[in-house]
């Protein structure tokens, strides 16, 4: 990465509540303590977003359980398949697993159109003071 040539300095005076406030928002941002970088990115640049998902930890104990049901059926599967001879009840074992798959991901594709939503936690509101 070459390095950019910055030779003009501004200077802007912060009491110490406002660099705290400052500095938060560089590290809640991704920056860290890079302020300048911070800086530029949000006056110059306007690149800062930050959101939140809702239902995230629902997503993933559905997906946790999901992963379970599955485990569970490649087992029984792999098991089968050791066997020379299918009787009925193997082969209506299988066919419920499959029903059982199908619906676990009919269920967990509802689920995520339902539960997920994107909410904007910060909006950049800007004071002019006359």
């Amino acid at each position: 990465m070459t390095k950019v040539d910055r030779r003009k300095k501004i200077n802007i005076m912060l009491n110490d509540e406002e660099r705290r406030i400052i500095t938060e928002k560089a590290v809640e941002y991704g920056f860290g303590p890079h302020l300048a970088t911070y800086v530029r990115s949000a006056c110059i640049y306007e690149s800062l977003y930050k959101e939140d998902i809702e239902g995230k930890n629902e997503i993933i104990k559905i997906m946790s359980d999901y992963i379970s049901v599955v485990n569970r059926i490649q087992y029984e599967q792999s098991q089968l398949t050791k066997k020379i001879m299918l009787s009925e009840g193997d082969i209506h074992m299988i066919k419920d697993n499959n029903t059982l798959l199908h619906n676990e991901i009919r269920k967990l594709i509802k689920t995520i159109e339902n539960t997920l939503t994107v909410k904007r936690v910060k909006e950049t509101k800007q004071k002019l003071n006359k």
